[in-house]
């Protein structure tokens, strides 16, 4: 998955790229989901992040200190080998 075409009103995606530059636009994450190897990240579904993720993919500008720090932010959410099977790992919602 890469993008959702969000249902009841969310948008999901598994690119932590698109991610972090949605939060870095304003866009909260509402929660994050495990589906096999990949997480997934919703947002609530909206016209300004429906025009944001079309400026991403046309090439969106952000501060690219900014963008570096969202990224390795976001990747913090994404569980590391063995995690899964030990348990540390859950759905959460994150906080911003």
């Amino acid at each position: 998955m890469s993008n959702g075409n969000g249902t009841n009103g969310k948008f999901a995606s598994d690119h932590i790229y698109l991610v972090a530059y949605l939060r870095l636009r304003g866009h909260r994450i509402i929660s994050t989901e495990r589906t096999g190897r990949f997480t997934v990240f919703s947002f609530k579904r909206t016209p300004e992040l429906d025009t944001d993720v079309a400026d991403f993919y046309a090439g969106g500008m952000v501060p690219a200190r900014d963008y570096v720090m969202e990224v390795l932010r976001v990747k913090k959410f994404i569980p590391r080998a063995g995690e899964l099977e030990q348990g540390q790992w859950r759905t959460h919602e994150m906080a911003c």
